[in-house]
């Protein structure tokens, strides 16, 4: 074996390209001090330390008064530069292709196994120590993935492991050849370490990952170049277990620059990490996210750049994606070409703002905000995308609850267009707001040419949309005819009452005689029509084209939609209290027997309880109640419901919160059977529903829904049926138990607001229907306990016959 000692010339460090490395390369490297202490001279090229009391080790300085040694390490770290100090132990390769540590007065190790030779560096540095050492890897390294053996635990594939107070400075390269089969190497591991840096680090080849750490704080990453053969994950920052338990999460994090390319997954991810401070990350070629920040806070970055064209086309991930975020994230820059997704706002993720964007021809939609509140997308350019250029939604994940809605987001200041030729436009809108996203501000964005099918849409009537150039909550072009009064009438601008408009005009050709002309707006019972009317009839027709604003909305309050309008004070007729076999955790009890004071006919105000809890199903306005009937339900009193009337009632949200439930109806349809029919609903994202959903997976069944899961059984019929659900998705039809699901989905992590009878949300999808009798738990029932019920059910009603 060749001999171990450090090179005396500076022609036997091998280089990157397989030159030779010289000293002073490897120097430089290291910076000023490097391991130019231990280098310099004949003394200092031997293991037997220096011939005279005159060399000292590099790292005890004598202090000029009073001649006293001191440790330069004792120092505190915290206010020393990382590049000013020296290192501790240099790992280097010799001609022979034998690595070798040395740290200023001894041989620590040699071999052929870079990892192992690393690993005895860094394990020779002070133990228990509180100040950092470092390491320097100064020739470049081969790592052979060939160890995994059928053994799934990661921290036993190839890897060095850092402890606290350590740094690893690779100014060289490492390339690992992986053997065939799936990538086990992880280049570098930590775990509930601290104080771990890594100022230069280049890896290359097939890795699983680059760099893991787990449970990690004070964390500086700096120069990282990353160029993978298409395969592997970059950085991965996690906790190190459940990232909802504050002793498992990473903190305080520094990342300087990140270049990756080739990447099969992620370049840099985090989950569940506070305090997070990245300058720049590049990708190319990147498969999965340049960054994805999982369940992470209060993080900076400064640019996030990507441009991947040769990803496959199946590709969904976006530059930038952050998904169950706990918020508190500000970007300065996003530039990304041909990715995915330029980002992806996911699940419930928010209070994040993003300064500028630059989104180029995305795969799947340009940005998609799925349930973000309190985001802030300002500026930038968002261009020839596949799909919608701004995708803003609510989620409808099961495990989302109000503070996870798309509220409160704000869309200013963008320009987004598609300049390819008009047969290649595939950017479908340029804003597309959808689900229960509300309170949202789009204004002084650019979208024309934005989009093929439209430009700007919402869903909420609390959201504003003002200063846009190309299109507004409604606009076009219409004719103002002379001689006419009102000179033109543009209607159904908006269908929502309660709402501030605004108009933007502008004559299309002006004629030559004097003309002037005014508008208002004009509620007509059911809509908003925009009317012009003549200042100045200039004898001719003038085209005039319009956008319509809604520049407040609402004015600064969230209002009571009507939709929303429960009145909690109504007092009620007194009621029998529920003879139900089960009360325990019962919060309602609707039944149509007890509504005998009414005529038959009777709209029905407020639907008496029986539970002792009071929560009545209630309709305050008169045009919107279902009526009683007497007999509807095969001789039985019955509420129903008309889908023409579009009647509905309201349940009190307040009476279920976060938790399990368990929801008996009594009911039929009776005209329609028309696809997602509701006989309950509840208002996304938290959806407890029993609906016909025609053609669902192909077929015409009825369907609950809990979540975002279904449940199929059945066939939809018009005859008197028990339904029964709980939120762990056991559904029952007429005491019949549907067949298990292999994944349950359930929403006892939720709360399932809004719940609605005869509509699929307060307001909206109505429906043909009796409803004889509703029983709500706040807790799962037994399935002794649902047998009880449902047969006290069906003893009752003559018309309904368990299965």
């Amino acid at each position: 074996m060749a001999n171990h000692d450090p090179p005396e010339t500076a022609e036997q460090l091998p280089g990157d390209d397989g030159t030779s490395l010289t000293r002073r390369t490897a120097l430089s490297l290291l910076g000023a001090g490097g391991v130019g202490a231990m280098m310099a001279g004949s003394a200092a090229a031997s293991h037997d330390g220096p011939d005279t009391d005159e060399v000292r080790p590099w790292n005890q300085h004598v202090d000029a008064k009073n001649h006293d040694l001191f440790n330069l390490h004792s120092i505190d770290v915290e206010h020393v530069h990382t590049a000013a100090r020296d290192a501790d132990v240099v790992v280097w390769k010799d001609e022979d292709g034998v690595y070798h540590a040395d740290s200023t007065d001894e041989h620590i190790a040699s071999g052929e196994d870079f990892i192992g030779v690393t690993q005895a560096a860094v394990d020779s540095l002070t133990n228990d120590r509180d100040w950092k050492e470092k390491v320097a890897v100064v020739s470049p390294a081969t790592i052979t993935d060939d160890q995994r053996d059928g053994n799934d635990d990661l921290r036993d594939g190839p890897g060095v492991e850092l402890p606290s107070y350590t740094i690893l400075d690779v100014p060289a390269s490492i390339t690992v050849e992986n053997e065939g089969g799936e990538p086990w190497a992880i280049p570098v591991r930590a775990q509930d370490a601290h104080h771990v840096e890594i100022p230069n680090l280049t890896v290359r080849g097939s890795p699983r990952y680059v760099v893991m750490m787990n449970t990690v704080s004070n964390v500086y990453l700096g120069n990282i170049d990353i160029e993978l053969d298409d395969t592997g994950i970059g950085i991965r920052i996690d906790a190190g277990g459940d990232a909802d338990e504050p002793e498992n999460r990473s903190s305080d994090i520094q990342v300087d620059r990140i270049y990756a390319e080739g990447v099969d997954y992620h370049a840099f991810e985090t989950r569940g990490v506070d305090r997070l401070q990245v300058n720049q990350v590049l990708g190319k070629n990147i498969n999965g996210c340049v960054v994805l920040l999982n369940e992470s806070s209060d993080a900076t970055i400064n640019s996030i750049i990507e441009y991947s064209p040769d990803i496959p086309a199946h590709n969904r991930y976006a530059t930038f994606r952050s998904t169950y975020q706990q918020g508190r994230v500000a970007i300065s820059d996003i530039v990304s070409h041909s990715a995915g997704r330029g980002l992806h706002i996911h699940s419930g993720s928010g209070e994040i703002t993003i300064s500028n964007v630059y989104i180029d021809g995305a795969r799947n939609r340009g940005a998609v905000l799925s349930g973000p509140p309190n985001t802030v997308l300002n500026g930038g350019v968002i261009k020839n995308c596949t799909g919608k250029a701004i995708d803003l939604y609510n989620t409808n994940s099961p495990v989302a609850v109000p503070e996870r809605r798309a509220d409160g987001v704000t869309i200013a200041n963008m320009r987004i267009y598609d300049d390819r030729p008009e047969e290649e436009r595939e950017q479908t809108a340029a804003i597309n707001e959808g689900g229960t996203a509300q309170n949202n501000r789009f204004v002084n964005n650019d979208v024309r040419d934005g989009g093929t099918e439209a430009l700007i849409d919402t869903a909420s009537p609390t959201t504003v949309v003002q200063g846009n150039v190309g299109d507004g909550v409604a606009s076009g072009t219409v004719t103002l005819e002379s001689g006419s009064d009102p000179a033109a009438r543009v209607e159904d601008v908006s269908s929502h009452s309660g709402v501030t408009l605004e108009l933007r005009s502008k004559t299309f050709d002006a004629p030559s005689s004097a003309f002037g002309y005014d508008h208002h707006f004009e509620w007509t019972g059911s809509q908003w029509d925009l009317v012009f009317e003549w200042r100045t009839d200039p004898g001719e027709n003038l085209t005039v084209d319009y956008i319509v604003d809604r520049p407040q909305a609402n004015i600064g309050r969230f209002p009571l939609e009507e939709d929303r309008d429960y009145d909690d004070t109504i007092d009620t007729p007194d009621v029998p209290d529920t003879d139900a076999p089960v009360t325990d955790g019962m919060v309602m009890h609707l039944d149509a027997n007890v509504l005998s004071h009414l005529d038959d006919g009777s709209g029905i105000e407020a639907w008496p309880d029986r539970s002792d809890v009071g929560n009545y199903g209630y309709q305050g306005t008169e045009e919107s109640r279902p009526g009683y009937s007497t007999d509807a339900m095969g001789g039985s009193p019955a509420v129903q419901f008309s889908r023409a009337d579009e009647t509905y009632m309201i349940l009190n949200e307040k009476m279920v919160t976060v938790g399990d439930l368990t929801l008996f109806i009594v009911g039929q349809w009776t005209g329609s059977m028309d696809k997602e029919t509701y006989l309950i609903g509840a208002a996304q994202p938290n959806r407890l529903r029993i609906a016909n959903y025609g053609n669902w997976d192909g077929q015409n069944v009825l369907a609950w829904r809990v979540g975002d899961g279904n449940v199929a059984f059945a066939d939809p019929d018009t005859e008197p049926h028990v339904f029964a659900q709980d939120s762990s998705m056991n559904v029952y039809h007429d005491g019949q138990k549907a067949p298990e699901v292999e994944d349950e989905n359930t929403i006892t992590d939720a709360h399932p607001n809004e719940l609605t009878l005869g509509a699929r949300r307060r307001g909206t999808d109505f429906i043909d229907a009796n409803v004889a009798e509703v029983l709500l738990f706040e807790r799962e029932l037994s399935e002794d306990e649902v047998e009880q019920v449902n047969q006290y059910l069906a003893d009752k009603h003559d018309a309904v016959t368990l299965g």
